[in-house]
């Protein structure tokens, strides 16, 4: 299991990386084909592994959300 974090981690900072670096190039108007396929591929791979992720770490999110004193939100 810790594996599979290390390799879902590792994919969304890839995505993030290459959305970032697609975002301004477009933003800096080189908008050719490539870099706005790329950008799109790499948007909607890191939503779907950020979903995958938030779901499966969804135990730890929900306890980091929670007053250890109290219990409530």
């Amino acid at each position: 299991m810790k594996k599979n974090k290390n390799l879902i981690s590792l994919i969304v900072a890839s995505a993030f990386f290459f959305l970032g670096v697609s975002g301004i190039l477009m933003w800096l108007k080189q908008k050719s084909h490539p870099i706005e396929m790329l950008h799109t591929i790499m948007g909607l791979l890191f939503l779907a592994i950020a979903i995958f992720h938030i779901v499966n770490n969804w135990g730890s999110l929900k306890a980091y959300s929670k007053d250890k004193a109290t219990g409530s939100i």
